[in-house]
Order: structure tokens, then sequence, then C-alpha cells
């Protein structure tokens, strides 16, 4: 009668891996520059872990207090630019708070997880992409700067220490495919083992469970940070939309042109990317029952077992509505898409852009 929960406990131990370097070293300099608990003081021998811990809550502070800057330094500041400071703002503090609170963090959850022989590649892949889009951005804020009043030097100063703290959230959605990619191999694998039988049903149960309760762990966290992005978010993607009709409208220059672009760019990848990992983990799911569903049919014997693993993949899937609300998959863009237009268009009726 033990001997179920003795696989399942050697599972889970199995699940445990070392985080690749390159994609420990993501999260422990975007933890420690940005303030973002990412928990890589608790997966890596380090001897100063609660120096580490203190000072990236230092720079939490740091951060807070640069976007503080919005409301003293220039209150009177004005256009889009403004309220995406406004915004980056409310959504900063709660996203700090949400991550220092969670018991459970997304190294650990990873380590948990990481079974992947590319996972040193998925680490590269994400430094490259964030720093690509770190440099564009800031190219933008410096031509933005070229290009309006901003002349003086405290005042360029200022708009870029404002600046940083959104590129700290710009990592948020790289964390989020992270999450959802790793998740996505491990389903994978468990797909192929069970297409190629080389799993058993009982494997196959304690697997897919012990995948289950990582996520399950770690989503009390991760539904509040999701949600609450997805409610800061959209205005920003309006402000970006907006931007671009105005650019369009006043016929500025094409280097503004330009930096709208990026913004409207990068804008569209936060929101797609995680999904699109998202719909791989629903599809690879769909493809395991088939498998399931098919066994029922040709195997004429020791069906139960095939209908007690399909009945509990059906009862429960690895992504659910966050906080029964939002779906994780490619619903999501569409869903933000159309709430967009819609109220940008009764936007533009209102402001009589092009009247």
């Amino acid at each position: 009668m033990y001997q179920p929960r003795v696989r399942r406990i050697f599972v889970q131990e199995a699940m445990k891996q070392r985080i690749p370097n390159s994609l420990l070293s993501f999260f422990v300099l975007y933890q420690i520059v940005f303030g973002f608990k990412f928990g890589c003081t608790k997966v890596m021998n380090m001897k100063f872990k609660m120096v580490a811990h203190w000072f990236s809550i230092v720079m939490g502070c740091l951060m807070m207090s640069a976007l503080t800057l919005t409301f003293t330094a220039m209150p009177d500041a004005g256009g889009s630019g403004h309220y995406w400071r406004h915004i980056s703002f409310a959504q900063y503090i709660p996203t700090f708070c949400i991550l220092i609170s969670m018991k459970y963090t997304v190294c650990e959850f990873l380590s948990d997880l990481i079974v992947a022989p590319d996972s040193n590649r998925i680490g590269l892949v994400a430094w490259v992409y964030t720093l690509l889009m770190f440099s564009l951005k800031i190219s933008g804020a410096m031509l933005y700067c070229a290009l309006t009043t901003c002349t003086e030097r405290s005042e360029m100063f200022l708009q870029f220490f404002i600046h940083v703290p959104m590129l700290a959230l710009d990592v948020i959605p790289v964390v989020n495919s992270l999450i959802f990619y790793h998740i996505y191999t491990r389903v994978r694998n468990l797909k192929i083992k069970l297409s190629q039988r080389e799993i058993s049903l009982v494997q196959l149960d304690i697997e897919y469970k012990a995948v289950a309760d990582c996520f399950d762990k770690f989503r009390g966290g991760y539904d509040a940070m999701f949600i609450w992005g997805f409610l800061t978010d959209s205005p920003k993607f309006m402000l970006v939309m907006w931007n671009h009709l105005h650019s369009m409208r006043t016929f500025k220059s094409w280097l503004m042109k330009s930096s709208t672009y990026v913004y409207a760019m990068h804008a569209t990848l936060q929101i797609c990317i995680p999904a699109v990992f998202a719909e791989m983990i629903t599809a690879q799911t769909d493809e395991i029952k088939m498998i399931l569903h098919e066994w029922l049919l040709t195997e004429k014997e020791d069906t139960s077992s095939s209908a007690r693993s399909l009945r509990y993949v059906e009862a429960r899937p690895l992504l659910r509505k966050a906080w029964r609300l939002l779906p994780l998959d490619l619903r999501l863009p569409t869903t933000m898409l159309s709430m967009c237009a819609t109220y940008l268009i009764v936007i533009i009726q209102f402001t009589h852009l092009y009247d």
C-alpha cells in the first residue's frame, strides 16, 4: 500500500534539477538590479544569501522611488508618457509585493520542473531577447529626448532614471514564457513516452500529478500577478495604439514613428508569446487524451487503467482560467485586442482626433 507513495516521492525527487547557468544568471541579475524576488538565493549555493536578498529589496525600493519622481519632480508633465509612467508605478508596486510574498518562488518552481536538455539554450534566448528589447527601448527613449523639448541634462537624466523601472516590468512576460515553456517540455516528454509505450499508465498518473501539483503551488501568486498585469497592460497597449494613430494624424517624423513601432511590436510580443506557449501546453495535453482514447478503442485488456488516466487528465487540466476570469491560452490576446480596439474607438470619437 506504500508503493504508490514511494514512487511519487521518487518522481518528485527525480524532477529536481539544477537550473542551467545561463538561466540562473538571468534571474540573479534581474533580481539584484530590478528588485524582483525570483528566489535565486533558495536554489543556489551563495555565501551571502541574506545580503543578496536584502540588496534586491533595497533595489526594489529604489525602483519605486524612481517612479515616485513622476509625482514630485515632474508633476505637470503631460502627454502619453506621463500616463505611461503612472501606469508603470501602479503595476510595479503590486508586482514587487506579490513576488516578495510568494513562498514558492519562480526559481524553485523551475528547479522542480526542468528536465529539458535545451534549458541552457532557452536561457541564452531569454538573454538575447531581453537585451535586444532593452537596447531598442533605450534607443527610443534617447530619440524621444533628442526630438522633443528635453534638452537640459538634468531633465534627460531624470527621464532615463524613470525609464529603468519600466524596463524591469518587461522581464515579467519573459518569466511567464519560461514557466510555460518548461511545463510544455515536461508534458511533451510525457506524450512522447506514452506514444512509444515507454511509460506505464501508473507512471503517467504520478508524473502528471507531480507537474500539476508543482504548478498549483505556484499559481496562487502567479494568478494575482497575471491578473494585475493584464489590468495594467491593457491601458499601456491602448496608449501605444493611440500614439500610432496620433503620429499618423500629426505627420510626425519617421524617427518618432519608428520609436512608436518598436513599442507597439514589443507590447504585442509581451501579450502573444506567453499565450502561444500556453496554447502549446493545451495541445500536448489534448494529444495525451487522444492517445488514451485510442488505447480504450484498441486495447481489449486493462481498459480500466486507461479510463482512469483519461478521467484524471480531463478533470485536472494544467492551465485553467486565472481566478476563473482570464483564459491562459490564445484566447487572451484576441480578448485583449478586441477590448482595446473597442474602447479606443470610443476614445477617438470623444477626443475628435480625426475631425
